[in-house]
This record gives structure tokens, sequence and C-alpha cells, in this order.
């Protein structure tokens, strides 16, 4: 069908996260003189903080130090009562900025589906980091509106901050909006909840029942599927 509303998911959406993540990782494993066994137990940590935001039971802001608190003690390092954690998630989020990157063909493809349609970002991040990629990335001249979890309180699949998205594109029915994302406990549960349609954004290509509306395995099919 044809949508008039677009919703994108930033990270592992349209963002190499993980390519930013481990450049930035790199350099703070450094700094605190761990070496690459720490980054397992980092990802550990970080996946369940996230997963907590998801289920609503931690702010996304309180991820930023949170992580490399645990990740310290757990390495019993020496300075893991010091200023450290905050130093080191200081750096790491100047890092996910800094190494921020398109997937290749993404600014492509918002050029082509972008055109004459109500486009927002929902995103569930730190909002100083997502800011920060914004403007790094120039996304303001596709986006008409950004929902940033760590800024409104709200964090996908909880339906609200898609709501508060659609508010401010001051979208009232639903019928032509779509989210568009890659994680289905986030981006298509959410999606669902607020009563729209969902484009699951599935690079691995994996045969999974997936709850979405429509599935993508590259972000270039996004052109035909819009409409």
């Amino acid at each position: 069908m044809s949508y008039q509303t677009l919703l994108f998911d930033l990270d592992h959406t349209l963002i190499d996260s993980d390519l930013a993540e481990a450049r930035s990782l790199s350099q703070v494993l450094s700094i605190a003189g761990l070496d690459d066994t720490a980054i397992d137990r980092y990802r550990a940590i970080n996946t369940q903080l996230w997963s907590e935001v998801e289920a609503g039971t931690r702010r996304p802001d309180e991820v930023k130090v949170e992580r490399f608190r645990r990740l310290l003690e757990q390495t019993e390092h020496p300075d893991r009562e010091s200023d450290m954690p905050k130093r080191l998630a200081d750096r790491f989020a100047s890092g996910l900025v800094e190494h921020a990157e398109f997937y290749p063909g993404a600014s492509a493809v918002l050029d082509a589906v972008t055109g004459g349609r109500r486009v927002g970002l929902v995103t569930n991040g730190i909002g100083a980091v997502q800011r920060g990629r914004i403007a790094r990335l120039g996304l303001d001249q596709w986006f008409g509106a950004f929902a940033i979890s760590g800024e409104l309180g709200v964090s996908k699949p909880d339906p609200e901050i898609i709501d508060r998205c659609l508010a401010d594109l001051n979208i009232s029915e639903r019928h032509s909006v779509v989210m568009i994302g890659d994680s289905l406990t986030s981006d298509i549960a959410g999606g669902r909840a607020a009563g729209v349609d969902t484009c699951w954004v599935d690079r691995s290509g994996g045969v999974v029942e997936h709850g979405a509306t429509h599935r993508v395995t590259a972000l270039e099919q996004l052109v035909e599927l819009v409409g």
C-alpha cells in the first residue's frame, strides 16, 4: 500500500551501531587498561540494561554510566570506586557520535522514500548521543519529528513514544502509517501496540515468525514497499 507517514528506528536500522560501538569501545577499554576479553562482558551487561529499558524498569540515561560501573566491578578494576565509570561513559558516548555512519545506501533510500511524506524518528537511546548523531548525519533534512526515549521518559515498545511522535507530525489517522525498524521486541511490538503497520528490517534473512506487517532484508526494498 502507499504509506503517507513513515516512522524509522535509528540504531541497527539506518546506522551501523555495531561499527560505532566497536570503535568507541576499543578506545574506552584502552583508557581503562582492559583487554578484549572485557568486550563480551560489556555486551552482556549492555544487553541486560537495554532490556530493562524496553521493560520500562530503567531510564535510558541510567544506562550510560551503569554499564561501565558494572564492567569495572565485574573485572575488579582498581579504579572501580573512583570517577572512572563516568569518565569512560562520557568518552564512550562521544565515540558513538563520532563514529556514527549510515549503512551503505541508507541515505539514498531516505532520499527516495521521504519526499512528500511526513517522516519521524522513534528511537530508544540516550538523548545527548542521539541528538549528536542527528546533527552529525544531517537527519533533519529528512525528518520532521524526533522522539527520543531518553528525552521523553518513555521507550519502545510502549506505544506512547510513537503516539508522541505522531502528534508532533500532526497525524491523527493511522491507516497510512508504518513503523520501520530492526527490533521485533522494540520497533515491531511498539508499532503494533500503537495501532500502525510495521516493517521489520531483517538483515539476517532468517525465516522466523515475526508478526510484522511487512519484512524486508535490505533497506532498498522500502522504495517499492512504501509505494
